[in-house]
């Protein structure tokens, strides 16, 4: 990406996290019962998962717009 699609991103990220309210911590697991990948390496924060899937969304969804037509 381009540093200016950088920043985009991070202003979405900061814009995300200000929306949510304070977050409990998710233990990690271990390994994904289906398909054997470790699911997380520590413990992470409710919001963040949530902030980066809306990333991941916005991300997938821009790409399925640029590549229709």
């Amino acid at each position: 990406p381009t540093e200016s699609e950088t920043d985009r991103l991070l202003a979405f990220v900061s814009q995300q996290r200000s929306r949510l309210p304070a977050g409990k911590k998710v233990p990690a697991g271990e390994l994904d019962a289906q398909t054997g990948l470790p699911v997380r390496t520590g413990p992470a924060d409710a919001n963040d998962i949530a902030v980066w899937t809306s990333v991941a969304r916005a991300l997938l969804s821009l790409d399925e717009t640029l590549t229709k037509n």
